[in-house]
């Protein structure tokens, strides 16, 4: 199990520049809305089952350390410059939570049509709030 060489170079240029672009285009007004659609339970309970399955599944098969090492500077280094320039830790924390749960997915090899939807928003220059549209197919040929 592993992550492709340029799903993590494409990852690591969105978080650093694509993901602070959509950041530098909301308005401070407009994180608590997206703060409270992304805790309705229509996104909250489905983020939170796909995140126990990939976690599951990460508990019990290993995971090279070298991804796991990788997944997290990303997921720390996106934090801290979605705080840099929101000064929102929870938004930060959503967003970086996402960065990780989608690329432990990828190392896992775990597929689901609601992360690929989750991806497809922010590949689109939005985050992902309220309902996810399902999109079919591998989730590292998306990004």
């Amino acid at each position: 199990m592993g992550i492709n060489e340029k799903v993590i170079e494409n990852m690591d240029y969105f978080c650093r520049v694509k993901l602070i672009e959509i950041i530098n285009n909301i308005s401070q007004e407009d994180y608590d809305d997206i703060l409270d659609n992304r805790d309705h339970d229509e996104f909250s309970n489905k983020w939170m089952e796909v995140y126990d399955q990939v976690s599951s599944i990460v508990k019990n098969n290993s995971i090279n350390p070298e991804y796991v090492q990788i997944i997290k500077r990303l997921r720390e280094r996106t934090f801290k410059a979605i705080f840099e320039h929101t000064q929102s830790s929870d938004l930060a924390a959503y967003l970086s939570d996402d960065i990780s749960l989608l690329l432990e997915a990828i190392a896992c090899n775990y597929n689901h049509s609601w992360l690929n939807g989750l991806w497809k928003k922010y590949s689109e220059g939005e985050i992902p709030q309220g309902n996810i549209l399902l999109v079919e197919g591998r989730l590292d040929e998306f990004i």
